[in-house]
């Protein structure tokens, strides 16, 4: 009987221990009791001024691919994962995968920095790395970052050029 007693009042102890921890949480209680929203996903983002699928013509995304590196030109950012970006991207975009950047954003930084103007595309349509890899690079106060929302499948649907093959600036090195 005591040792039950002893248990239970472990337990008790615990509870409150684990409930004053979560209520002094600096980023907010977390619920008591399961939300199944959670399990949702995220419903899109979209930057600041409702911007279209339509606001970054191709045209433009096929200037900013032939002139990567040149000043005040947007840096291509493939947001897809690694191996999609190898089976083709557009040509002078780099690989920043939406999956990789909350756990290494100095991936991020070597290749464009913070004062430079950057397009975001993923697959297109509904997918929603872009989205993702928006929220990330604005709380690391990147100002200048857009989306191409036709993404890769209308970049390939347009019959422009696509490379092949690994990023030249390679993830981990």
């Amino acid at each position: 009987m005591r040792t039950t007693i002893q248990v239970l009042v472990l337990f008790l102890l615990a509870a409150l221990a684990g409930a004053a921890t979560n209520w002094l949480r600096p980023t907010g209680a977390l619920p008591w009791v399961f939300d199944r929203r959670l399990l949702a996903p995220p419903a899109p983002v979209t930057p600041p001024g409702g911007q279209a699928p339509a606001d970054i013509p191709l045209a433009e995304i096929l200037a900013a691919s032939g002139a990567q590196g040149q000043p005040g030109v947007p840096r291509l950012i493939d947001a897809r994962h690694r191996e999609a970006y190898e089976k083709g991207h557009i040509p002078g975009a780099t690989n920043v995968p939406a999956a990789l950047l909350p756990v290494a954003p100095q991936f991020l930084l070597m290749r464009a920095p913070p004062d430079q103007p950057v397009i975001l595309y993923c697959t297109g349509g509904d997918c929603d790395e872009s989205n993702r890899v928006w929220e990330q690079l604005r709380a690391l106060q990147y100002q200048r970052v857009r989306i191409f929302h036709g993404g890769w499948a209308a970049w390939e649907k347009s019959g422009h050029p696509i490379e092949r093959g690994p990023d030249p600036l390679p993830l981990g090195k």
